[in-house]
């Protein structure tokens, strides 16, 4: 008898000492419900990998069942279930990181939402070091999938959503994919935006069919993925049916691309502008694309990035780019001339034909104070403003001040577009409103005469170099 109690206490210790171990290592994150009745598939919710450690091997023997130790009487420890939230008149009212997790996890996708309140969803110290391998304590799952689109409303009601990380395996971005959708008067804090994979956007990371809109939205959280990352929306999932508005918007976040091959498309508004129409909207992140200094892109060329597009093209309907403007920095990983396979630009890298389709591009009071970089001398198809491939005439009185540089110098590169939007000719300088020929009506200057939208605060639009 002495011998069997001996036994239990031994296993009792070991399988503490396991429990101790796999808590440890999960301490402080948030559980989330697993099921959605909108059938989001393992696959697409892309939850971070971990290298949790696995529970240690312990020696203790074995005993036959009925000279286990008793089982505990305290009752078993459960997470209980994230409330719905209320609703009003049919909309839902969003309040906590809770509300967002429930209606990433649980909410109709076709529903109608509001936020009533700034929502803290982690604390942001730190954020800039976040990465796929290292979280915060909540992660927000997309709204949404190719499968299972979000055709509903969002409403940000002008709240703050602060510490938001949301990670995706494609299709990425506070909402995954949308069809049909209205995102507006919504506030991204300081946060991370991620994906192991392509199409990747603050808002959204990618769209399909009519009647998408993308609203009075600001972003300040850095968004990285594969290719085609956006800092306000992601990718067209079909170029012949996808249709999208980004209007008064601004991206503050940094917008990396990290593929590593090329074929790369990144923009600080919109990777590109196919069926898209951006308009009164304003980046101010830096943009960058590809491993910056890896040799292997010299053969075979990088990257299609602008501060507001990388790509621009009449392919897919009417495109235009109406009355924005570019203050970040854009860095290629370019290097030597990749003729048709890399271009980069303070607004957009590459203008290309609309074939025989009938529709119109049309880039019309815009400008860039941004520098463009590239990793060697001998690039091509660059601009300080918008580079072309063909020679096609979108451009109606756009300017740009910033400079064509080789990476990491003050060394100018000569192979850059000038001008490079086609006729009329592209204005250099950046002025007061009436100077720029700007729409009084659209525009308003500061103090120091810098030309800022009057449909965004001025507290989201800083003061231009």
């Amino acid at each position: 008898m002495k011998t069997t109690r001996i036994l239990a206490i031994v296993i009792a210790i070991s399988m503490l000492a396991v429990l101790c171990s796999c808590n440890g290592n999960n301490s402080g994150n948030v559980t989330t419900p697993a099921d959605k009745t909108s059938a989001v598939s393992p696959e697409s919710t892309g939850a971070p990998a971990t290298d949790a450690p696995t529970a240690p091997v312990t020696d203790a023997p074995t005993e036959p069942a009925t000279e286990a130790p008793a089982t505990s009487t305290e009752p078993a420890v459960t997470e209980a279930p994230v409330p719905e939230p209320a609703q009003v008149n049919g909309v839902y009212q969003i309040a906590s990181a809770d509300d967002l997790i429930w209606v990433s996890m649980k909410g109709p996708l076709d529903g109608k939402y509001l936020l009533t309140a700034d929502i803290e969803f982690n604390l942001t110290e730190g954020y800039e070091k976040w990465t796929i391998e290292n979280t915060p304590k909540n992660t927000m799952t997309p709204i949404g999938n190719s499968a299972f689109p979000f055709s509903g409303t969002f409403d940000g009601g002008g709240h703050l959503i602060t510490g938001l990380f949301v990670y995706g395996a494609g299709e990425t971005g506070m909402f995954g994919f949308i069809n049909g959708a209205t995102i507006e008067n919504l506030i991204i804090g300081e946060g991370l935006i991620c994906s192991a994979d392509s199409n990747v956007g603050a808002f959204v990371g990618k769209f399909d069919g009519e009647n998408n809109v993308i609203r009075n939205c600001i972003n300040y959280a850095n968004v990285t993925g594969n290719a085609y990352v956006g800092g306000i929306a992601g990718k067209y999932n079909s170029s012949a049916s996808a249709r999208l508005v980004i209007e008064n918007c601004v991206n503050h976040g940094n917008i990396t691309a990290t593929k590593k091959s090329h074929a790369l498309y990144v923009g600080g508004i919109i990777p590109a502008v196919v069926g898209v129409h951006v308009k009164s909207c304003a980046n101010f992140g830096t943009v960058s694309a590809g491993i910056v200094g890896d040799a292997s892109y010299a053969e075979k060329g990088c990257a299609i990035l602008g501060g507001i597009t990388g790509v621009m093209s009449g392919s897919g309907g009417d495109a235009s780019i109406i009355d924005c403007y570019n203050k970040g920095d854009v860095i290629s990983c370019n290097a030597g001339a990749n003729n048709g396979t890399s271009a980069a630009a303070g607004i957009v890298g590459r203008m290309n034909t609309a074939g025989d389709s009938g529709a119109t591009c049309v880039i019309k009071n815009c400008y860039s104070t941004g520098n463009v970089y590239t990793m060697s001398a001998d690039s091509k198809e660059l601009s300080a403003s918008c580079a072309t491939k063909s020679g096609d005439d979108y451009a109606e009185n756009v300017y740009a001040s910033g400079r064509v540089l080789i990476w990491n110098t003050e060394t100018e590169n000569t192979n850059a577009f000038t001008p490079a939007c086609g006729a009329p000719e592209v204005n250099t300088g950046v002025g007061a409103s009436t100077a720029m020929n700007l729409d009084p009506e659209v525009w308003v200057d500061t103090a120091d005469n810098t030309p800022i939208l009057k449909s965004i605060p001025a507290t989201h639009q800083n003061t231009l170099v």
